[in-house]
């Protein structure tokens, strides 16, 4: 486990190399390391190793999976070069260039899945994969692959379901507006009965039916509108009295009918028009 680099080519040609894990000391994994590793299946690589190499798994042709680690940025020239068995791959979002025929010639390999957005690529970095191999990206980020069912270096791209990461976003701001839906609704019922608890307060529902006044409205026989109005009036607001409105509390300003009262007055006004 104290190992913290793996220089260049220490198992090229390995016939006899079927499996290997790479300890999490490891961070460097030097060119061509694992060349021509034929009977080479399977392979472990910590999060700590940040570049794949040139030519890492040139001609291992029996490598059929492989986890490629969060941490890598970057996939070098050949790196996967007629890896035949492999089928299938996933690209994390870390990873933002791939070399030249990265994977070239790997003839089984039907879909590599991008977790980000699309990366550099080198020339014929997905030459010669299986006919009709697609490049699985999420809807995120689908704008930088291009159109769904069109070419993308080689791959037909084809969307997936939004990441886990998006929907958590996305379930997030759903679960915001409506917390903010539902407070804004809880104000606006709070302003109500605060409304008529005040009401409530100063006058009751039998008062207010004792203060309805009998009013009218209608044609006079001079064939104008008149319309009748009774006022009442309250110096506690317990107990309410009629009270008449004179000449000198009504004028028309703008065609408006205003009334004046004087400072003495507490008025409560109910108006029924039928």
């Amino acid at each position: 486990d104290g190992v913290i680099s793996i220089g260049d080519y220490p198992f090229d040609n390995c016939s006899s190399l079927t499996g290997i894990t790479i300890p999490d000391s490891v961070t460097s994994i030097g060119d061509w390391a694992f060349y021509n590793c034929t009977n080479l299946t399977n392979i472990t690589i910590p999060d700590s190793v940040t570049s794949l190499g040139l030519g890492l798994f040139h001609d291992c042709t029996s490598l059929t999976s492989i986890t490629i680690p969060d941490g890598v940025t970057s996939i070098e020239n050949d790196a996967f070069f007629q890896c035949s068995s492999l089928t299938s791959i996933t690209i994390p979002d870390s990873v933002t260039s791939i070399g030249e025929r990265a994977f070239g010639y790997c003839t089984s390999l039907t879909s590599i899945i991008f977790q980000g957005a699309a990366p550099t690529v080198g020339i014929n970095a997905f030459s010669d994969v299986a006919d009709g191999a697609e490049a699985i990206v999420t809807i995120e980020v689908k704008a930088s692959f291009g159109v769904s069912g069109e070419k993308w270096n080689n791959l037909t791209v084809r969307s997936s379901a939004a990441s886990p990461q998006l929907l958590e976003v996305q379930f997030a701001q759903m679960t915001a507006e409506r917390d903010a839906a539902l407070a804004e609704r809880d104000a606006a019922l709070a302003e109500r009965d605060a409304a008529l608890a005040e009401r409530d307060a100063r006058f009751t529902e039998d008062q207010i039916h004792a203060m309805s006044a009998d009013s009218t409205i209608g044609m006079n026989d001079e064939g104008n509108v008149e319309m009748k109005i009774n006022f009442f009036e309250s110096a506690d607001l317990v107990t309410f009295a009629p009270f008449t409105v004179t000449p000198e509390s009504v004028s028309v300003v703008d065609g408006n009918i205003w009334l004046e009262f004087t400072s003495k007055d507490a008025a409560f006004f109910r108006f029924s028009l039928r």
